[in-house]
């Protein structure tokens, strides 16, 4: 009965060892001039509150102007996303579609525009609206493409964990999902995943396989789709993207759903096809991908141990409450040790005495999945705006300044 979720905390703590080995000695940071053109694509949906902040951040990084297009998607916005964007200094493609809402759909059409253009060499760039990237961020990907990588996903950050509980534990938990993970992964030979922001491509790669992932995980879907053809993406460290949390456990609800079923639908309709395929190809690449999103979330396995526990007490069975314990301790090792290892700043550590409060929210998320109350469209987070100074903590591993945008 517990089994699985045994498993499962020792996978976290594999991942776990060889993040921590990846993280202490990422390699050198980027040096030489940059050569390859960067066209970065920011899919946007009313945004005209955060999207001057996230250009302004992308003209700090300091990377040559001759080498760098930025374009704003403006998707169905009913704001003035494209007229702020525009005085900004980034060129605009408005898109008006209603039948087809969604980040998807947006990133599928700009791609298509861009496969059209005689230029095919260079690097594209994913970032969200919201997001600030690391000053060096644009060199880290431009040079680790240019060094050999076809596509690249840096650390996504959480921007305020001083802002509230929620805002902290929503840090520890991208730390562990969006630093520890894809390190641990591309520690042990697979792909690092890709996670919706800052992911970087070749532009080939995107000429040859399109977007076809249109679903609200369109991150995951479009990685198994990419490695399926033989891509393996590598993980940044240095590079960071940094967007600020919701400070509410009611403002966070909407998205959690959105991310929880939105995973656990692609892993019900999509890994068992996937780790055929896999089997049958001898690929370990692919098969590593797909099974890793079986892994359950961190709430949810905190509820499962608590509940082996509980039926090992009750049931008198010492072989449930040993297993229930192992896999406790498995986990805490995996929180404790990725938080250490990411040197979480001091509001971390202390919202960890709320963390039973979250789990006990989240198993009311999980139930509004179970029951299919996953949206199928992009539901805005409700969030205060971007701070003005988006800081990355300057203890990271692997260096890391503030991020400011005016």
């Amino acid at each position: 009965m517990g089994g699985p979720f045994a498993a499962a905390a020792a996978y976290h703590v594999v991942l776990l060892a060889g993040a921590a080995r990846l993280l202490r000695n990422p390699g050198p940071p980027a040096s030489g001039a940059p050569q390859l053109p960067v066209t970065v694509l920011i899919p946007s949906h009313d945004e005209e509150r955060v999207i001057a902040r996230t250009l302004a951040a992308l003209d700090a990084a300091g990377f040559p102007r001759e080498l760098l297009r930025v374009i704003v998607i403006a998707d169905n916005c009913t704001d003035d996303t494209a007229t702020v964007a525009a005085a900004a200094g980034a060129t605009v493609w408005e898109r008006a579609n209603p039948d087809l809402r969604g980040k998807g759909h947006a990133i599928a059409w700009a791609i298509d525009r861009l496969r059209a253009e005689p230029q095919q060499s260079g690097i594209v760039l994913l970032i969200d609206a919201d997001c600030a990237v690391s000053p060096e961020l644009l060199r880290e990907v431009e040079a680790a493409i240019r060094g050999g990588a076809t596509i690249v996903q840096t650390a996504h950050v959480v921007a305020n964990p001083e802002a509230s509980h929620v805002a902290a534990l929503r840090y520890a938990g991208f730390r562990l999902m969006m630093t520890v993970r894809p390190a641990g992964l591309q520690a042990l030979g697979g792909s690092a995943g890709l996670y919706g922001t800052g992911m970087g491509f070749r532009r080939d790669v995107l000429q040859a396989a399109g977007w076809k992932a249109l679903s609200i995980t369109e991150d995951l879907e479009q990685h198994l789709d990419l490695v399926a053809d033989g891509h393996r993406v590598r993980f940044l460290a240095r590079a960071q993207v940094a967007s600020a949390a919701p400070l509410t456990h009611e403002d966070a609800e909407s998205q959690q759903v959105r991310w929880e079923g939105g995973r656990a639908r692609l892993a019900t309709r999509t890994v068992p096809r996937v780790a055929l395929i896999a089997l049958r190809r001898r690929d370990p690449v692919l098969l590593l991908a797909a099974l890793d999103l079986t892994a359950p979330p961190q709430s949810l396995q905190a509820a499962a141990e608590l509940g082996l526990v509980g039926a090992g007490v009750a049931l008198r069975s010492r072989g449930l409450v040993a297993l229930g314990l192992a896999s406790a301790a498995g986990q805490a090792v995996y929180v404790i040790g990725g938080l250490a290892a990411t040197r979480a700043p001091a509001p971390v550590w202390e919202a960890l005495a709320a963390a039973p409060g979250l789990v006990a929210r989240k198993l009311g998320v999980f139930g509004r999945v179970a029951a299919g109350g996953t949206p199928d469209q992009f539901v805005r987070t409700h969030r205060d705006a971007m701070p003005t100074q988006v800081e990355v903590p300057p203890a990271s591993p692997v260096g890391g300044e503030a991020l400011r945008s005016p």
